[in-house]
C-alpha cells in the first residue's frame, strides 16, 4: 500500500492551495516567462528546454515550499523513499534498452533496415537529451510527485482510508478525484499540448486516463521514481534507431507488463 504507518498528513487549506497555484503558475509562465525560457533553450543549443526550467519553479513554489515547508511533509510522505530509488532507475534504463532492442527488431522487416533515428545524430543530440532530461528532472518529475506521490494518498486519508489495509472504494474515489486535478491543471497549456484526438474534451480524457493509469501503476509498485522514469519515457522516448513503430506505444506496453509483474520484479515494495 502507498500509505505507510506514520505518514504525514497536510492541512486542507494547504493542499487546496497547492492544487490552485498549480495552474495559476502554468499561466504566468506561457504568458510572461516563456520568451526567456525559449531564449535560454536556444542559448543552451536545446540541453536547458523550457519545461525543465519552469518545473524547477514548480518543485522550489509547491512541491518544496508549500508541501515541504509549509506543509512539515517529508519526502518519504510524497513517494520518494530512498529505498525504491534504485530499482527505479534499474527498471527504467532496462525499458529504455528494450525499447531500443523492440525497435532494431522491428527494423529488420523494413526495406531500410536498422538506420539511426534522427533524434540522435549529432546536430539533435543536445536537444533529445534535453528534451529527456526535462522529462527526467522536471514535468515528469514534479507531476508524478504533485498528483500521484502527494495527492492521491493525502486525498486517501482524507477520506477516512486506513493505512493497513487498503479500502478500494476510498481508495478508487482519491484516485479520480486526484487524477481529474491531474487533468484540470492542464488547462492553461491545453492547446498546446499535442495529443491526438483533436478536441480539448479528449485532450483531457486522455490527460486524466493516462493519470488514473500511472495512480494504478504507483499503487501496484510502490515506486514513485519507476513511475517518474516511465511517464518521462512515453512523454520523450528518445528512439535510438528509427521504426514505423510508435516509441511511446512500446513504451506504455512494456509499462503495462511491468505493472502486471511488479509482485515478482519488486518484491520489496509491491507483497504484503
Amino acid at each position: 500500500m502507498i500509505i505507510r504507518k506514520g505518514m504525514r498528513t497536510i492541512s486542507l487549506w494547504w493542499l487546496i492551495l497547492a492544487v490552485v497555484i498549480w495552474p495559476i503558475l502554468i499561466t504566468v509562465f506561457l504568458n510572461v516567462l516563456s520568451p526567456f525560457a525559449r531564449h535560454l533553450a536556444q542559448s543552451s543549443k536545446g540541453i536547458i528546454q523550457p519545461t525543465l526550467f519552469f518545473s524547477s519553479i514548480l518543485f522550489v513554489i509547491v512541491i518544496f515550499g508549500i508541501l515541504i515547508r509549509a506543509g512539515k511533509l517529508h519526502v518519504d510522505d510524497i513517494g520518494l523513499s530512498s529505498s525504491t530509488l534504485f530499482d527505479g532507475i534499474f527498471y527504467t534504463v532496462g525499458t529504455w534498452i528494450f525499447l531500443q532492442g523492440i525497435l532494431v527488431i522491428a527494423s529488420l522487416f523494413t526495406e531500410s533496415g536498422i538506420m539511426l533515428s534522427d533524434t540522435f545524430k549529432s546536430q539533435n543530440c543536445p536537444k533529445t537529451l534535453g528534451i529527456l532530461g526535462g522529462q527526467l528532472f522536471g514535468n515528469a518529475f514534479v507531476e508524478e510527485v504533485m498528483f500521484r506521490g502527494f495527492l492521491l494518498p493525502q486525498i486517501y486519508l482524507k477520506l477516512g482510508g486506513r493505512s493497513d489495509t487498503i479500502e478500494w472504494s476510498k481508495l478508487s474515489a482519491a484516485i479520480i478525484l486526484s487524477q481529474l486535478a491531474f487533468a484540470l491543471i492542464h488547462i492553461p497549456n491545453l492547446e498546446r499540448l499535442t495529443i491526438p484526438g483533436g478536441s480539448s474534451f479528449i485532450k483531457l480524457l486522455t490527460i486524466f486516463v493516462m493519470g488514473v493509469f500511472f495512480a494504478l501503476f504507483y499503487v501496484r509498485t510502490r515506486n514513485l521514481f519507476l513511475c517518474i522514469g516511465l511517464h518521462a519515457l512515453i512523454n520523450a522516448p528518445t528512439p535510438l534507431f528509427q521504426s514505423t513503430l510508435q516509441p511511446e506505444m512500446v513504451t506504455f506496453s512494456i509499462a503495462i507488463a511491468l505493472m502486471v509483474l511488479s509482485p515478482k520484479l519488486l518484491k520489496t515494495y509491491a507483497e504484503g
